[in-house]
């Protein structure tokens, strides 16, 4: 029982770890930001997939998957998908116009 714990920590460490990794290339812009989501969050789906068919309580991993495809919909088929709704606060600190 101890190893599964741990097993899971590492996991949530991983994911989190990784998704700071993901905000930080969206917020620097980063043109590898678009497929480094498309990636994670195709992981993310199979991994809630796997859940939702084979685990015990189906309502908490259905409800992630559900928000984890909406997340790969929007980065895969979005106009700007590094552009969020909160692109127009973001001030580049050269851009002294936008002030």
């Amino acid at each position: 029982m101890q190893a599964a714990y741990v097993t899971e920590v590492a996991f949530d460490a991983l994911e989190a770890g990784l998704t700071i990794l993901g905000l930080v290339l969206v917020l620097q812009r980063h043109r590898i930001a678009r497929w480094y989501w498309i990636v994670l969050l195709g992981l993310y789906c199979l991994a809630r997939l796997s859940e939702v068919l084979l685990g015990p309580e189906p309502l908490m991993p259905a409800l992630f998957l559900v928000t984890g495809v909406a997340w790969l919909l929007y980065w895969m088929f979005g106009r700007e998908p590094r552009a969020l709704a909160l692109s127009r606060f973001w001030i580049r600190p050269g851009n002294k116009d936008a002030l």
